[in-house]
């Protein structure tokens, strides 16, 4: 979607059209980005301040369970309200839009990847 506004909004410009619309667009996926780009520098630090770096991740039919040697978790699917997908990690999105977890993509395989689609959009999460 940022490619598509993006790519419209330069388009434009190159062909000499100033409309308002084309602004609104550049603006838009600029403000997409710096979006993106503030959770993934947030969740970067949050895995920063971990003690223990390593994460066992399991999936199950039911939930999606977070192990460290310091803390558990453990997230219903029908919890899970939407997900982003980018080429090296996946935002899990539950309560709110300031409230998710990051799931590095490196050891997720297509498999998985399905998995979680298919359980997210199954009780109405978005995929993104």
């Amino acid at each position: 979607m940022v490619a598509v506004l993006l790519g419209f909004g330069v388009l434009k410009i190159v062909g000499g059209q100033f409309e308002w619309y084309t602004f609104a667009a550049l603006a838009l996926s600029v403000l997409i980005l710096a979006v993106w780009l503030s959770y993934v520098k947030r969740s970067a630090r949050v895995c920063e301040a971990m003690p223990d770096k390593a994460v066992t991740v399991t999936f199950t039919d039911d939930s999606i369970q977070f192990r460290t040697s310091q803390h558990n978790s453990e997230y219903k699917w029908t919890l899970i309200s939407a997900v982003w997908r980018s080429k090296s990690a996946w935002l899990l999105f539950t309560y709110s839009p300031q409230t998710y977890t990051l799931l590095p993509t490196a050891s997720l395989d297509s498999e998985l990847k399905q998995l979680i689609v298919s359980k997210v959009k199954e009780h109405n999460g978005k995929v993104i």
